[in-house]
């Protein structure tokens, strides 16, 4: 489909076209299923829109805006105060956990022996050993 048409097509909708264009463009809807059916979609898309418009911007429209744009934000309910609540305290919790986390980590790793290499094949065993005599309560 010829750019040109297209454009003349559009244009038709917003403005009366010249006698040379009409014919022209008239001319070329008789040889084209495609741009008949462009037609009818666009035709039909201005329709919704122009029917949208009229529905949506009643009178006073710019006021409704403007007390929206100017009115306070809605008051917090009682449970989104809470939730703001136990998200500050959960974040303080983390960052402690994780510190005392690193201090434990770092402890253990310095002060433990290792494990000999003829001891690896009875790790299972040794800390079954190890839990096995701890007192249950």
């Amino acid at each position: 489909m010829d750019k040109r048409i297209r454009k003349l097509l559009y244009r038709s909708f917003d403005e009366d076209l010249a006698p040379k264009e009409k014919a022209r463009l008239s001319k070329a809807l008789a040889g084209s299923e495609e741009l008949r059916r462009l037609r009818e979609e666009a035709g039909s898309l201005r329709r919704t829109v122009r029917e949208g418009a009229v529905r949506s911007f009643r009178p006073g429209f710019s006021d409704r805006v403007m007390a929206r744009v100017e009115a306070p934000p809605p008051a917090e309910s009682g449970a989104e105060q809470l939730t703001k609540a136990f998200q500050w305290v959960f974040r303080r919790f983390v960052v402690v956990a994780l510190l005392v986390l690193t201090v434990l980590l770092t402890y253990n790793l310095t002060h433990t022996r290792g494990i000999s290499a003829g001891d690896v094949y009875y790790i299972s065993d040794l800390g079954f050993g190890k839990i096995l005599p701890l007192p249950l309560l």
